[in-house]
C-alpha cells in the first residue's frame, strides 16, 4: 500500500523555488519527475538518513546461497568464481576509476563496468566508465553480485578515492549511507 503524501509548507516550497532558480539551468523534466519528489518529501519529512541509499539501481541479493547475477567466466561456476576471484579498484592515468576482478587461479583480469551491471553479465567495455570515484557501497554491492570478496587495503583506497573526491580530503569521515551495512563487509572482506 502506497503512503500518502503531505504537501510541503510554503517555506519549503519557497526554499525549493528559490535553489531551483539558482540552478534552472541544470533542471530538467527528469530532475522533477514525480519519484523523485516524493524522495525529496520523505528526506524533509525524515531525519533517519540510514534509510537513504545509493545503491538503488544494483539489486540485492537476499536469499543465502542465490547465484550472482554476474558469472564471469562460462567455464566457471558460481563456487570456484568465488573461491579464486579478488575485487580490486585502481585508479588509472587519467584519474579515473577501474574495477577489476582478477581470477587469482588462471590470472584472468575482468575489467567490471558500470554497462557489467545494467546489463546483469560480463563483456568487455571499454566505453563505459566509472568516473573519478565510487561509492564504497556501490563497490561492496558489485562484490556481492559478483559472489567474490576484497581486501581491508582495497576497501580502504575506494573509500579515500571516494572521501577525496566527495569531500575534497581522503580522511574525510564519510557519512553512513554511503557505505555498507556491517553484514556485508564482513561477508565481502577477506580475512
Amino acid at each position: 500500500m502506497e503512503q500518502n503524501k503531505i504537501l510541503l509548507s510554503q517555506s519549503e516550497i519557497d526554499t525549493l523555488l528559490a535553489f531551483l532558480q539558482n540552478k534552472k539551468e541544470n533542471v530538467t523534466a527528469d530532475v522533477l519527475d514525480q519519484e523523485n519528489i516524493d524522495k525529496l518529501i520523505f528526506l524533509l519529512q525524515s531525519s533517519e538518513k540510514q534509510k537513504l541509499r545509493f545503491d538503488s539501481v544494483i539489486p540485492a541479493i537476499n536469499l543465502p546461497g542465490s547465484y550472482p547475477f554476474i558469472i564471469l567466466d562460462s567455464s566457471e561456476d558460481m563456487n570456484s568464481q568465488k573461491k579464486n576471484c579478488i575485487l580490486t579498484c585502481i585508479k588509472t592515468d587519467d584519474h579515473l576509476i577501474s574495477i577489476l576482478c582478477t581470477n587469482q587461479k588462471s590470472g584472468t583480469v575482468y575489467n567490471i563496468t558500470p554497462s557489467c551491471l545494467e546489463k546483469r553479465q560480463y563483456f568487455s567495455d571499454t566505453e563505459s566508465m566509472w568516473g573519478t570515484a565510487v561509492p564504497p557501497i556501490v563497490f561492496d554491492q558489485i562484490a556481492t553480485l559478483l559472489q567474490v570478496q576484497y581486501t581491508k587495503e582495497t576497501y580502504q583506497f575506494v573509500c579515500q578515492c571516494f572521501a577525496e573526491i566527495i569531500f575534497r580530503d581522503s580522511h574525510a569521515v564519510i557519512p553512513s549511507y554511503y557505505i555498507p551495512l556491517e553484514a556485508s563487509l564482513l561477508k565481502n572482506l577477506r580475512p
